[in-house]
């Protein structure tokens, strides 16, 4: 379990990691919405020059689920559907949470149908980022040891899935590579 590692100091300077990653902060999204408390904020982050939005969770290492390192979780997507992308995160984030269980990478979580209407997004595959590099998916403090992962959400198609299932992530990059796949945008045609 990734608790004891938790302490709130820990993570002194994680605001402006992310920004130095993600671009401007929009707003944060309070995990009490007045009726219930989620258990974490939900932050919108725009790098407008490379024309993404980014929405990542903020507290989601504070929960008790058992995990390598404490995580916390984001999508990118083109700039437009950031509300694609926190139905995702947390969608994600509520289901850690239910089970206790942080993700790892190269996961994947997939339902039968479409998470996102008129799509053919059925779930996510947890990354490093392609966008950002491994100095954001890491977060190591004041310290030389990361006390924090952040996974990074890419929405898949069923088909997607399970061809990861029956080969690797690894190959499911190289056909996105392949195709020039716009991984960015959740209205894109499944690669496989």
């Amino acid at each position: 379990m990734s608790e004891g590692l938790n302490e709130r100091s820990s993570y002194e300077g994680l605001l402006e990691h992310n920004l130095q990653h993600l671009g401007k902060f929009r707003y944060a999204e309070p995990a009490d919405n007045g009726v219930r408390n989620r258990g974490y904020d939900l932050v919108f982050y725009d790098l407008d020059e490379h024309g993404v939005t980014s929405v990542t969770t903020n507290g989601l290492r504070f929960q008790a689920i058992d995990a390598l390192l404490p995580e916390e979780l984001i999508c990118t997507l083109s700039i437009g559907e950031e509300g694609f992308a926190h139905h995702l995160v947390g969608l994600v984030a509520s289901r850690i949470i239910q089970r206790r269980k942080g993700l790892e990478f190269g996961e994947i979580l997939v339902t039968e149908t479409p998470l996102i209407d008129d799509t053919q997004i059925s779930g996510v595959l947890a990354a490093t980022s392609p966008f950002f590099g491994t100095d954001f998916d890491f977060f190591c403090g004041s310290g030389e040891h990361p006390v924090l992962q952040t996974i990074t959400l890419l929405p898949i198609t069923s088909r997607e899935a399970k061809f990861v299932v029956e080969n690797s992530p690894d190959e499911l990059w190289d056909a996105w590579k392949a195709s020039a796949a716009n991984i960015l945008t959740i209205n894109r045609p499944s690669t496989i």
